[in-house]
């Protein structure tokens, strides 16, 4: 996908948009090629589908990295994103089979992403390889 939208659930706070707009967003010049996704996304509850499996896969993940002892979810998890503690030596393994960015260096805490198209497999082999990581 490409572009950005912005949703505006209070109409009250849409006075004004336009100069936001100009300020702030992109402005394509074909800019109805890039609206056409969210034409589609925006129907028939896409949008809420998506956005539905991303956070259920997250409070998934989240609810199986609580079982391993060496692992701390450091914020509650709200969305598709947290934030976990990772033991120092279990950084390098993991990156072995996944890639995860280390939001602070000092505690070592990996931010994780879920996303609309991610399924309870793609969980599951991403918490065997935690314990894999944090068992080494």
């Amino acid at each position: 996908m490409y572009g950005e939208v912005m949703v505006i659930f209070r109409p009250e706070l849409s006075d004004n948009f336009a100069y936001y707009r100009k300020q702030v967003t992109q402005l394509a010049s074909k800019m109805r090629f890039i609206a056409v996704q969210f034409e589609a996304l925006f129907s028939g509850n896409l949008w809420r589908e998506n956005a539905t499996q991303a956070n259920a896969m997250a409070h998934f993940l989240a609810g199986l990295i609580t079982e391993i002892p060496s692992l701390d979810i450091v914020y509650p998890v709200e969305g598709n994103a947290f934030f976990v503690a990772i033991p120092e030596d279990a950084v390098l393994p993991l990156l072995v089979d996944y890639y995860c960015y280390i939001n602070d260096g000092e505690r070592q805490v990996a931010r994780l992403m879920t996303s609309f198209d991610t399924k309870k497999d793609d969980v599951l082999a991403l918490e065997a390889a935690l314990r894999r990581a944090v068992s080494s």
